[in-house]
């Protein structure tokens, strides 16, 4: 799996295995193996639910967390869990050279490092320092900016084998705690990555520890892949 992950070189390779009634699923980056996808699992159920045309509802089994997704004309719903998160020193930050002062607050869930900044144009300048990056503890670093009823946010992960992630949707599971204040009870939030792909999400339904995100999807292709 990690040697055909590395000849597709993209952000996440997603596997699945059907075993009895059961999906379990594995994500790959050209670098390693990754706890948790959102874009890859969409991807999957969209592939499944074209080829079967029998049922729209999916439930996938990882190693660390189990996503359920529904599928309907080109949109998908996906539930994905509510990271908890700490908050940090921010003189503990070092993975760029932003002015301290122009970050509110440092926070780490169990997957990465999210900072919220307090202007859009500091989001769109922002330059990590992605050898510091690479040697952290966490997967990447989130960047965000919130105005109104939108989230933007860029994700930088040099570990997993590329400087930017284009799409992902995992850092939701931490952006949401980071701004629940802001958002609890509202179901009209939207999360825009700001990336050249510019992907959009919207805030479904929030219920314990988990929320409903809904985004379209693009037109599937389907090739046979041959690894040396």
């Amino acid at each position: 799996m990690q040697k055909i992950a590395t000849k597709n070189n993209l952000s996440e390779t997603t596997f699945i295995c059907e075993d009895n009634k059961d999906l379990n699923i594995r994500w790959f980056s050209p670098n390693q193996e990754v706890d948790f996808c959102g874009h890859g699992t969409i991807a999957a159920a969209v592939i499944l639910n074209a080829k079967e045309n029998t049922r729209n509802h999916y439930s996938f089994n990882g190693k660390k967390v189990n996503l359920k997704i529904k599928i309907s004309d080109r949109m998908a719903v996906i539930d994905i869990p509510i990271f908890k998160l700490k908050k940090l020193n921010l003189n503990e930050f070092s993975y760029s050279k932003i002015i301290k002062n122009r970050i509110i607050s440092f926070c780490e869930s169990d997957l990465d490092y999210v900072i919220g900044l307090k202007e859009f144009e500091d989001l769109v300048s922002f330059e990590p320092d992605l050898n510091s990056l690479f040697n952290s503890s966490k997967r990447g670093l989130i960047i965000s900016f919130k105005n109104k009823d939108k989230v933007y946010f860029r994700y930088f992960c040099p570990k997993l084998g590329f400087d930017e992630d284009p799409a992902t949707g995992s850092a939701l599971s931490t952006l949401y705690p980071y701004f629940f204040s802001d958002i609890d009870g509202m179901n009209n939030i939207n999360f825009i990555q700001f990336s050249n792909r510019k992907g959009f999400s919207n805030l479904v339904l929030v219920d314990n520890s988990r929320i409903s995100i809904s985004t379209t999807f693009s037109k599937i292709i389907t090739k046979d892949l041959q690894i040396d």
